[in-house]
């Protein structure tokens, strides 16, 4: 619980790593946490600017507190949190969310007397999305989970960054690379979902050369039934190969010559 609130350092910051641990238990704010450790493209977000000390156990919290019912359940129920964040155990993740420092705990994961946010540790908070490549079925190139919040916090006794607004998440994922001769195409088929958002929009662009799965997913706010968004998703990609009749008709027409002995030899033509 963040007694004494939190210094934001950026917003709509990104971090890339691998979920280390979920929480055994939701907080008893009501937050769900996991644990991320960073790719090396993002252990800056480990480090206090203020210090320039990183947090001891070279992991980046990451928490947020969702509306307090999702699909009819309470969110705030151990076995809710399990059902969604476990899933997320063990894999890469891609998270956006409020780059912050915890004014209540330190780097090295003491509790604060007093405000310490020239010495706290380093969080993701409140998270805006997660994107986690997970195991594909044998018919789809990839398989995603998707998630977007709005921070739902009571705000006391301090007062969350950007709780109770409505965010916007962006989800780009590459296909596969476009091939006119091949008639390379690609899509997307939802498996599961849980849509309390505001908006949403899903598209397959092209860009650069690649087929992209392009996703934007307004969240909305709890007071409208809304703040919560998730979805399993898998992608596709397919090729086809080109008309092989021209080269098939000069295939049969010019014979090697070792093709040619060999029918000299046994007699043929």
């Amino acid at each position: 619980m963040g007694v004494w609130g939190w210094e934001e350092i950026g917003d709509g910051v990104v971090l890339v790593g691998t979920v280390a641990h979920v929480d055994a238990a939701v907080a008893n704010d009501g937050d769900w946490c996991i644990h991320v450790r960073p790719e090396p493209a993002y252990t800056r977000l480990l480090v206090n600017p203020h210090n320039r000390q990183p947090n001891i156990d070279r992991l980046v919290e990451c928490e947020v507190e969702p509306p307090d019912r999702i699909a009819g359940e309470d969110a705030q129920s151990d076995a809710v949190f399990h059902s969604y964040m476990d899933r997320l155990r063990g894999r890469v993740v891609r998270i956006v969310g409020t780059w912050a420092i915890d004014c209540s705990h330190t780097f090295a994961g003491q509790d604060c007397l007093g405000s310490c946010c020239d010495s706290g540790k380093t969080e993701i908070h409140p998270v805006t999305s997660i994107l986690a490549e997970v195991d594909a079925p044998t018919d789809a190139a990839k398989r995603v989970e998707m998630f977007v919040f709005s921070d739902s916090s009571l705000n006391s006794p301090a007062t969350v960054p950007h709780s109770h607004t409505s965010r916007t998440a962006t989800f780009n994922v590459p296909l596969g690379p476009v091939d006119r001769r091949r008639r390379t195409t690609a899509g997307w088929a939802v498996r599961g979902e849980v849509d309390m958002s505001a908006h949403k929009r899903f598209a397959v662009d092209e860009r650069d050369g690649m087929h992209v799965f392009d996703a934007t997913i307004e969240s909305g706010v709890e007071r409208d039934g809304q703040g919560f968004y998730h979805a399993t998703i898998d992608l596709f990609y397919r090729s086809r190969n080109p008309d092989p009749s021209a080269w098939l008709a000069l295939l049969l027409d010019r014979r090697s010559p070792a093709t040619a002995s060999d029918a000299k030899a046994t007699g043929g033509p």
